[in-house]
């Protein structure tokens, strides 16, 4: 994968305990520097956080989540945001309970998610999907090899 990813949030980290571990893309970092002044960005970082404690990251009582294909968006406009209407893309994998976040979107115009955000987080989606067991972003046992290596050695000498 091109786009480099890193870890912001430990899954049993925090108070009240994060329930998901949270890595952002580089990409999503980016452009939420370049939308965002600091006071906006540590907004929508409280957000996320916010996020990494619901055992559903898919819903919220008290956050903006839509469900957007097979990825979620994390919706929210004015207040510290101004007049920007913000778009939070992320998806999440509860069999390594992590959480990413693939891009941080100024949405222009009212109505749906526009075609083109959505091409551009799906191919996001797919190329880190396609690493995740790679990097193993969270760590995963990998019994299979583990049990070659115990065979090797209780094999007798011939």
């Amino acid at each position: 994968m091109s786009d480099s990813i890193r870890a912001v949030l430990r899954q049993g980290s925090g108070d009240p305990p994060a329930q998901w571990s949270v890595y952002v893309l580089e990409a999503a970092n980016t452009s939420a520097e370049k939308l965002l002044n600091p006071e906006q960005r540590e907004h929508v970082i409280e957000q996320v956080r916010d996020l990494a404690r619901h055992a559903d990251p898919g819903r919220s009582n008290v956050l903006d989540i839509d469900r957007v294909e097979d990825f979620y968006e994390l919706r929210d406009k004015g207040g510290l945001l101004g007049k920007i209407n913000l778009r939070v893309f992320y998806f999440f994998r509860k069999d390594k309970r992590t959480l990413v976040i693939l891009g941080v979107e100024r949405k222009e115009a009212e109505g749906q998610t526009p075609a083109w955000m959505k091409i551009k987080m799906r191919a996001r989606k797919r190329a880190v999907e396609k690493s995740l067991d790679e990097q193993m972003l969270v760590p995963v046992t990998r019994p299979a090899r583990r049990r070659a290596a115990e065979v090797k050695r209780d094999e007798p000498d011939q």
